[in-house]
């Protein structure tokens, strides 16, 4: 049971979408991350489901591939009407560019269409993104993105800088992310569409050891997230965890954590027919622990309380 007060992600389970989806993916949205927070500026379900009712695809194409270090992909369909999704007949247009350079690293833009938009006019989303993988273990994960909609003349950006620093003994993961209260790509998805700033911090000190019996690496994580609003006035959501798990050389592995969240709501929403959660702050701890058996047992699985 999911009590959030946003919109859940669905994975798209259509295989004309599914096949070559890498191609389209921006800012590292895709089927390999599943941060339901990070806007996607194309998600094929908005293709052919509207107001929670299917809408009938008249056709369209696709053209994807590589050539040399670019990787293309086009999209162009259309819907039909659908008076029972109060859906009319539209059209829905992609372009996805990328180009590999140095050994991991790429660059990339993309742009949508659709006409006419949820509005009656239509809406535009373009942006730029890139991958930065220095040495084995540093990588930096960037991206800018601009809508344009008649009638919200705001704060129309989203925009991203992750660092991750993944070594042995260490790891660093920075993150700020943002979407302004006008950012809307009727082509993606996204989540909080108030707009919001996202800043994440992950440290981890993981040695291994030498002179404990029976252990081979300890790992100790603390983990910092904040949800503000566009204008950094108020939280909207924020946690904080610590989590120590140690790795034996049986292959066993014991972990124990705790979660402290914060969910500040702003406007009462319902979560079920009479059932309203009132505007307030909400936060509670978590404590979990677990034991991993190793997978070379007769018997493997984990055992959580």
């Amino acid at each position: 049971v999911n009590l959030t007060r946003f919109s859940l992600l669905f994975p798209e389970k259509r295989e004309f979408f599914i096949d070559g989806q890498q191609f389209f993916n921006f800012g590292i949205q895709g089927v390999t991350n599943n941060n339901p927070d990070l806007p996607a500026v194309f998600f094929s379900r908005r293709i052919g489901i509207e107001n929670g009712g299917v809408v009938p695809i008249v056709g369209g194409g696709r053209l994807q591939g590589r050539a040399g270090r670019y990787r293309i992909g086009l999209l162009q369909m259309r819907t039909g009407d659908a008076p029972e999704a109060k859906s009319v007949a539209t059209d829905f247009s992609v372009v996805r560019v990328q180009r590999d350079f140095l050994r991991r690293s790429r660059i990339g833009i993309i742009g949508t269409r659709r006409a006419p938009s949820a509005n009656g006019h239509t809406n535009y989303a373009y942006g730029a993104d890139a991958v930065f993988q220095f040495y084995q273990n540093v990588q930096f994960i960037n991206y800018i993105a601009k809508t344009e909609t008649p009638g919200r003349d705001g704060n129309d950006l989203s925009y991203r800088y992750r660092f991750i620093w993944n070594a042995d003994r260490y790891g660093v993961d920075m993150e700020h992310m943002t979407a302004g209260e006008d950012f809307n790509p009727e082509m993606g998805y996204l989540r909080r569409p108030e707009g919001f700033h996202r800043v994440h911090t992950q440290l981890r000190f993981s040695p291994r050891t030498k002179h404990i019996p029976h252990v081979r690496k300890i790992y100790y994580n603390a983990n910092v997230e904040y949800f503000t609003d566009d204008a950094f006035k108020h939280v909207q959501s924020r946690e904080q965890q610590g989590n120590f798990r140690v790795d034996f050389t049986s292959g066993d592995s014991m972990q124990m954590e705790v979660t402290k969240t914060f969910e500040g709501v702003n406007a009462p929403f319902a979560v079920a027919k009479g059932v309203r959660i009132p505007a307030a702050g909400y936060d509670y701890t978590v404590f979990r622990g677990s034991y991993t058996f190793g997978s070379q047992r007769k018997v493997s699985g984990t055992a959580t309380m």
